[in-house]
């Protein structure tokens, strides 16, 4: 299994290049939407109409927009990715399982080793796609944005924020 999770990289690198950076586009907008939503909400209070917070309100639509489509643009490199994963995985175990000795073979019965091969690709997709990819492409990236507006609004809570206090 290490050796297919690191023969990946190589294989599906646009698919998996693709799908980081949607994912890390995403979590920046949602972060992004934040930050501009409250600045809407501390402009209300000395607005004197609507055109004093348009700008602000245009951007948060514009920004709420752009995550509809990344919500939809990472639907097909995550799929293409968990169910690539899930091939290759099975594949390999089948190449392996082709040089197993046939006593072995009549022992463990046709059943148990596909249900093997089965089990091992889909733990295999799970460490792949559930852990490092999610890893990589969501929650890495939400605490380094989220540590930068925070850095940008107050240094101090930032820095004992980063240093788990």
């Amino acid at each position: 299994m290490f050796t297919l999770v690191l023969a990946l990289p190589r294989r599906l690198k646009w698919i998996i290049g693709v799908y980081l950076v949607v994912g890390i586009s995403e979590s920046f907008s949602w972060r992004w939407a934040y930050t501009v939503f409250q600045r809407i909400i501390d402009t209300i209070p000395g607005a004197h109409g609507f055109a004093d917070i348009a700008p602000l309100f245009w951007m948060y639509a514009a920004i709420k927009a752009g995550q509809y489509v990344l919500i939809y643009l990472e639907v097909w490199p995550g799929t293409v990715l968990s169910t690539g994963t899930y091939q290759r995985a099975k594949l390999t175990a089948m190449r392996k399982v082709a040089r197993v000795d046939y006593l072995a073979w009549q022992k463990l019965g046709t059943g148990g080793l596909v249900q093997t091969i089965e089990n091992g690709a889909d733990a295999t997709r799970g460490v792949v796609t559930g852990w490092w990819i999610h890893l990589l492409r969501t929650v890495i990236p939400e605490i380094a944005i989220s540590l930068f507006l925070l850095w940008r609004y107050d240094h101090v809570t930032a820095w004992c924020v980063a240093a788990g206090g």
